[in-house]
């Protein structure tokens, strides 16, 4: 006897609920971390279609961070204005699910520095995925990155 329709569609749904639970049920943690320098505070205004998470002033070598659950399309992203002293407007794309979700899973870390932002990778144990405040555009992303040896 052949399967309905109806069984067919039934196994798809649970193979999507449970897609859905796994993937949206984890919380995804990010946080920033103040590597400017000694007295220099970074204000950061972060930001998703969803959520304004507000301003917060972070001395140096103190951090700020959020935690999410990622959307069921994989399309989360999180993005920060931030300013320092002496330093221009800057903004970057601090969580792009494109980017980050395989790279760093639950737990996301970002150091400021005066010359980039380095995204910590979990492989290598370093902030060696680093952006140049020069390259990064307007948007937030950056079309050339660079890694630490």
């Amino acid at each position: 006897m052949r399967p309905s329709f109806s069984s067919h569609f039934f196994a798809i749904f649970i193979i999507l609920t449970l897609f859905n639970t796994i993937t949206i049920s984890a919380k995804t943690n990010v946080r920033i971390i103040n590597a400017l320098g000694t007295g220099i505070d970074l204000v950061v205004h972060c930001k998703s279609k969803d959520d304004n998470l507000g301003s917060h002033v972070i001395p140096f070598k103190g951090s700020y961070g959020w935690s999410f659950n990622p959307n069921f399309f994989l399309t989360t992203l999180f993005y920060c204005h931030m300013q320092w002293k002496g330093h221009r407007d800057v903004y970057f794309n601090i969580y792009d699910e494109n980017r980050d979700a395989f790279r760093c899973y639950d737990d996301c870390f970002a150091a400021v520095t005066e010359p980039a932002i380095c995204l910590y990778d979990p492989m290598v144990k370093d902030f060696n995925l680093c952006f140049d405040w020069n390259k990064v555009n307007a948007t937030g992303t950056s079309d050339e990155k660079s890694r630490k040896n």
